[in-house]
C-alpha cells in the first residue's frame, strides 16, 4: 500500500496530510496529478452520468481556472489564476485553499484559510447544516473543499502555535468524517504527542486498531516509554515497531539526517515513511527525556556517524606538510588493522577495528585509532591516517621512518607508489611481532574479570621473586578518555587506568574499562605491569606515585611487603601528558574546542549558562512562537548591541535558541539563500546530547554537578563568524546568551506583543534587555 503526501514545495503555514497514491508507484517515474485535479475527473464522469448537478457558469469557469492553478509551475501565476476564480465567482472555497497553499507567509494563508472555511460552509447551506452528513462527511463531493479548507486552517493555526484551535478542528473534521479519508488523524497524533496529553492521544489510537502506519506503531512505542520507562512491556512495543518499518530509528537518533522536505510518496514499512513520520513527530522524541537513549540501548543503535568518522586530509596536503620532515634512518614501523572489544570488558562483544602503528625496534606505540564505520576501511584512508601519526608522534620529533612493514598484500600495492613520494619503503612481511604482543596485551587488559583469588595469590607470590630497580619511580593515573564507544546501545567513555615508568616514559601498563577503577583494578593493573610490562622485563620499582590518598592506602597493603614505597602526589605532569596523547589516540575525530577553556571564561559563566539554559529547555518556548518570528534584542552593555533572537524547536529538527547580528543575512537565511551561510554572525545553542559537546565541558558539568534538563538537553553553544568559522563563545557573548535565555520566555509569556524591558539575573549579575517582537 502506498501513500501519498503533498509536494515538496509545501508552503509556509500547512504540514501535509496523507493521501492513498492512485495509479503508477512512485519509482516508475509518473507523478501523479494534484488530487484537486484527480477530483474534478470524477466529477465530471458523474455529471455525464447524471449523479451530480450541472454547476452554474461561474462556478464551473472558477473551477476550471484553479484546475489550471494547480498545474501551473509558477507560484505566481498559481495565485493570479485562483484571484482571477474568485473575480468569477467569490464562493470558490478551492480559490481559497490555492491562495493559502501558496502564500508565502502562515499569517498571510490564515486569512485565505478562514475565507476558504467559510463560503464553503456557505455552500453546505451553513453552520447547522454540518450534522446532515455527519459520518459519512467525505462521501459526498460537495463537502470536499470544506474539509480540505478547514484541515489546511488546522495546520496553519498549529504552525502559528495556536494549538487549542487545531486541535479543535482536527477533532470535529474526525467526528464528521470518522472513516478519515484525509489521515487527519495523523496530523492530530502529531499535535497530542508534542503536547504531551498521552490519555488523549492514546484514546486516539485505539480508535483505529487495525492502522499499520509508522504513526501507530511508533505512537504506541512512545506512550508505553513516557509511561512504563524502560521495561519488558515497553522495549517489546518498540521492537515490534522497528520491525514494521526499520528505517525510522536512525532518523529518530540522528544517525541519519532528515531532508527539510518532505516525500512526495511513501510506502509503508519504507524509507520514505520513516522520513515522513520523522518530520512529524522528531519533536514528540526529542521532547521525551530519555527517549533517544532508550532506542539507542533496545535497538543497539551507534552513535551518530559525525561523531565517528575519521578526520581526512588530502594526500597533496600531507605530501606538502611530511615530505620535509627529517628521515630515520633504520627506523622501521608496522601497520596493521585488528579487531578487538575495545572497552566494551565483553570478549564476545562486537569487536572494533583498531589501526595500529608501532615502533618495533623503540618498543613504542605510535598510534592506536578505533575505525568505526561498518565498511572495512580503504587502504587510501589507512595511509592517510599513517601519514598523519609522522607529524604527531606521542614521543620525539616529528619525522618519517625509513620503512613501513605490513601484512596485507593490497597495502602494499596500494601505498608503495604514494610512500615512495615520501621517500619511505613499503615491506610486504610474514608477521608483525611486536605489534602482535601489543594487541595480546591489550586484549588482555580489556577481560573485565576480576582474578580469582588463587590466581591474584599467584601472582603476588610470583611478584616477590622479581628484581627491583629500587631507584626507578612508577606513575599510576586514571581518566575518562575523550573518546565514545557503545555498550549495548548506550554511549559511554570508557576509562582507562595507566602505568608509566617516570624514567623512561614508557607504559608499562593499562586497563581500559567502563567503570571507575576499583581498587582491586588498581592492584591488577599494577601487578600485571611488574609481570608481564608492555616494555622491559618484569622487575619492580623503588616507587609508585598515585594521584589520591584514597589510590595510596589501597596499594600500600600489596606493595609494603614488596619494599616498594607508595605516596600520593596532587600532581602528576607526566601522566597527565600520557593520558591526553591515549585520549588523543583513541579519538577517531577533533574535539570540540571547551568553552571552560576560553580565556577569560570561568566556571562560574558556563555554569550559569548551563543552568539557564536548564530552565529555557523546561519552559519549552518554541510551543509559544512561530519558527520565522525574530525577537530583537539590545543590550547596551556590551559593544554588539542589537541581536535578532530565534527560537528552534518548532518543527523537531533542532532546539535551541540562535542569536543573528545582521538583520538582512537573517531574512536571507530564512529565504535559504545560497550564500547566506558564509555571511552569517551568530550566537547558537542547541541542545544534544552527552556526547556531542565538548568533552572538558562535559566533565567540568559532572564535576561541578551544572543543571541539565535532560539526557538531550545538553547546551552545545557556538559562535560563527562569518566565513563560516566557529569557535567557543566569550565571556561576554556567554553573558548575554544567558541573560536572552532567561528574558526570552517571559518575554513570549505577555499577552501583549508588545516591546519590553526585562532585567534578568546572570552568572556575574543583572542584565537589562530591550526585546520586540519584529513579526
Amino acid at each position: 500500500m502506498s501513500k501519498k503526501k503533498r509536494p515538496p514545495d509545501e508552503p509556509s503555514g500547512r504540514r501535509g496530510g496523507k493521501r492513498p497514491v492512485r495509479g503508477s508507484a512512485p519509482g516508475q517515474g509518473l507523478p501523479l496529478p494534484h488530487p484537486f485535479a484527480m477530483e474534478g475527473l470524477l466529477r465530471d464522469a458523474l455529471r455525464q452520468s447524471g449523479m451530480l448537478e450541472e454547476a452554474g457558469a461561474p462556478a464551473a469557469e472558477a473551477w476550471r481556472l484553479v484546475e489550471q492553478a494547480y498545474c501551473a509551475q509558477d507560484r505566481k501565476r498559481q495565485r493570479q489564476l485562483a484571484q482571477h476564480a474568485l473575480e468569477i465567482d467569490p464562493d470558490c472555497a478551492e480559490a481559497y485553499v490555492c491562495l493559502a497553499e501558496t502564500a508565502s507567509r502562515a499569517e498571510e494563508a490564515l486569512s485565505a484559510w478562514e475565507q476558504g472555511v467559510a463560503v464553503a460552509t456557505r455552500a453546505l447551506g451553513g453552520a447547522e447544516s454540518m450534522d446532515r452528513y455527519a459520518g459519512h462527511f467525505w462521501g459526498r463531493l460537495e463537502t470536499r473543499p470544506y474539509m480540505r479548507a478547514r484541515l489546511g486552517l488546522a495546520q496553519c493555526l498549529w504552525t502559528l502555535r495556536r494549538q487549542e484551535e487545531a486541535v479543535a478542528h482536527c477533532r470535529e473534521l474526525l467526528r464528521l468524517n470518522p472513516n478519515d479519508n484525509q489521515g487527519v488523524r495523523y496530523v492530530l497524533s502529531s499535535y497530542l504527542c508534542e503536547l504531551g496529553r498521552d490519555d488523549q492521544w492514546q484514546q486516539l489510537l485505539d480508535e483505529y486498531p487495525d492502522d499499520a502506519s509508522a504513526e501507530w506503531h511508533f505512537g504506541r512505542a512512545l506512550l508505553a516509554y513516557r509511561r512504563l520507562g524502560d521495561t519488558d512491556a515497553s522495549r517489546a512495543v518498540l521492537q515490534a515497531a522497528h520491525a514494521a518499518n526499520p528505517y525510522v530509528v536512525e532518523y529518530l537518533v540522528g544517525n541519519r539526517p532528515l531532508d527539510t522536505q518532505s516525500p512526495p510518496y511513501f510506502a509503508l514499512g519504507e524509507d520514505s515513511e520513516a522520513c515522513s513520520y520523522v518530520g512529524a513527530f522528531l519533536s514528540g522524541w526529542r521532547g521525551t527525556p530519555g527517549a533517544a537513549a532508550w532506542l539507542r540501548r533496545t535497538l543497539q543503535t551507534a552513535m551518530p556517524t559525525s561523531q565517528r568518522e575519521p578526520p581526512r586530509a588530502s594526500w597533496s596536503f600531507l605530501k606538502g606538510s611530511v615530505g620535509d620532515l627529517p628521515l630515520a634512518t633504520g627506523e622501521v614501523w608496522q601497520v596493521d588493522v585488528r579487531r578487538m572489544p575495545l572497552g566494551s570488558g565483553d570478549r564476545d562483544a562486537t569487536p572494533t577495528r583498531i589501526l595500529a602503528v608501532t615502533n618495533a625496534d623503540q618498543g613504542e606505540i605510535i598510534l592506536l585509532q578505533p575505525w568505526e564505520p561498518e565498511a572495512p576501511p580503504k587502504p587510501r584512508d589507512i595511509l592517510i591516517a599513517v601519514v598523519t601519526a609522522m607529524r604527531n608522534l606521542p614521543s620525539g620529533e616529528p619525522r618519517r621512518p625509513e620503512a613501513i612493514q605490513v601484512l596485507q598484500k593490497t597495502y602494499r600495492r596500494s601505498w608503495t607508489p604514494k610512500l615512495a613520494e615520501l621517500s619511505v619503503r613499503c615491506e610486504l612481511i610474514d608477521d608483525c611481532e611486536f605489534l602482535d604482543t601489543i594487541m595480546d596485551r591489550l586484549a588482555e587488559r580489556e577481560a573485565s574479570c576480576p582474578l580469582s583469588e588463587h590466581e591474584q595469590q599467584r601472582r603476588t607470590e610470583s611478584v616477590a621473586d622479581l628484581p627491583q630497580e629500587s631507584d626507578e619511580v612508577w606513575q599510576v593515573a586514571a581518566r575518562k578518555l575523550a573518546t565514545w564507544i557503545i555498550d549495548q546501545g548506550e554511549p559511554q567513555r570508557p576509562w582507562a587506568t595507566l602505568v608509566a615508568s617516570l624514567d623512561t616514559g614508557c607504559i608499562l601498563g593499562q586497563k581500559v574499562s567502563l567503570e571507575p577503577p576499583t581498587a582491586e583494578m588498581l592492584w591488577e593493573t599494577v601487578l600485571a605491569a611488574m609481570v608481564s610490562p608492555a616494555a622491559g622485563p618484569p622487575h619492580l620499582p623503588g616507587a609508585i606515585e598515585v594521584h589520591s590518598e584514597p589510590w595510596r592506602d589501597a596499594l600500600l597493603p600489596h606493595l609494603t611487603p614488596l619494599g616498594v614505597a607508595c605516596q600520593a602526589c596532587s600532581q602528576l605532569e607526566r601522566m597527565d601528558a600520557l593520558l591526553d596523547d591515549l585520549s588523543n589516540h583513541l579519538s577517531s575525530g577533533p574535539q570540540l574546542a571547551a568553552m571552560i577553556d576560553t580565556p577569560g571564561v570561568t566556571l562560574r559563566h558556563v555554569g550559569g549558562l548551563f543552568a539557564a539554559a536548564a530552565e529555557f529547555y523546561r519552559e519549552k518556548p518554541w510551543r509559544s512562537v512561530p519558527g520565522d518570528v525574530a525577537i530583537e534584542v539590545r543590550c547596551d552593555k556590551f559593544q554588539t548591541s542589537r541581536w535578532h533572537a530565534v527560537v528552534m524547536g518548532q518543527s523537531g529538527m533542532t532546539f535551541g535558541l540562535a542569536m543573528y547580528e545582521d538583520w538582512e543575512v537573517l531574512q536571507a537565511l530564512l529565504r535559504e539563500a545560497p550564500d547566506a551561510d558564509r555571511r552569517n554572525s551568530a550566537l547558537s545553542l542547541m541542545y544534544s546530547e552527552a556526547f556531542e559537546i565538548a568533552v572538558r565541558d562535559l566533565d567540568a558539568a559532572e564535576r561541578e554537578d551544572w543543571a541539565v534538563a535532560s539526557p538531550e538537553a545538553y547546551p552545545l553553544v557556538m559562535r560563527v563568524n562569518p566565513g563560516m568559522a566557529v569557535r567557543p563563545p566569550l565571556a561576554w557573548e556567554l553573558e548575554l546568551l544567558e541573560g536572552c535565555l532567561r528574558a526570552v520566555p517571559l518575554f513570549l509569556r505577555q499577552a501583549q506583543r508588545t516591546p519590553a524591558r526585562l532585567t534578568v539575573p546572570i552568572s556575574s549579575g543583572e542584565l537589562t534587555l530591550d526585546l520586540r517582537r519584529t513579526d
